[in-house]
């Protein structure tokens, strides 16, 4: 499985034409694509220069095929013209777990909240041992949480990153005391996802 995010700097002039062919990038890719998993779209700032986009295929394989796709090749032609900074973090899964069906989020209609934290060995055990069960089971007994993803960066194996997707604010309250730290609100721009990821590594 490839679990990645990007941070993506772009003018707000250049907001309406990146917003515009990423989504027909993401719905496309939801349309087409069985092994590009879940996709998000969103920034971090009201003019909408601090993008970050969040990524899961089925493997190398399902990535390929996403990456020759005519929507992809348009939105990466835009992207040369447009992205002013571009950081991109490999990130190993480590719990992946969504509501069981399809589901489309556009222009803000979810509430998405990003932490990035350091963490050691004993603190991850920590989380996994009591922290992951409570998560998995409040997916799986509410439809308004929609999705937690969270991965280890791979190359500096301490930081932790964890993205969390609610269908109301009132869900959002109800969990996300759940996770340590104070998270980072994104709005969201468009979010595809084929539903159903549940792994935990």
């Amino acid at each position: 499985m490839i679990f990645r995010m990007f941070n993506l700097g772009i003018d707000a002039a250049d907001r309406d034409k990146f917003n515009r062919v990423g989504q027909h990038n993401l719905l496309t890719s939801l349309q087409d694509e069985v092994g590009t998993l879940t996709m998000y779209s969103t920034h971090a700032d009201a003019q909408g220069r601090d993008n970050y986009i969040f990524e899961v295929y089925a493997d190398d394989a399902a990535y390929q095929v996403h990456a020759h796709s005519p929507q992809f090749q348009e939105f990466s032609a835009m992207a040369k013209e447009t992205i002013k900074k571009r950081a991109i973090t490999q990130l190993k899964p480590l719990f992946l777990f969504e509501q069981p069906t399809s589901f489309i989020v556009l222009a803000g209609r979810s509430v998405v909240k990003l932490r990035q934290l350091t963490v050691d060995d004993q603190q991850l055990a920590k989380l996994k041992a009591t922290v992951f069960p409570k998560l998995q089971q409040a997916i799986q007994r509410d439809p308004d949480y929609l999705a937690c993803l969270i991965g280890r960066d791979q190359d500096d194996p301490q930081r932790l990153v964890i993205l969390t997707n609610y269908r109301t604010a009132a869900a959002a309250d109800r969990y996300e005391s759940l996770l340590p730290e104070t998270a980072t609100d994104l709005t969201p721009e468009t979010i595809v996802s084929h539903g159903g990821l549940a792994f935990q590594g």
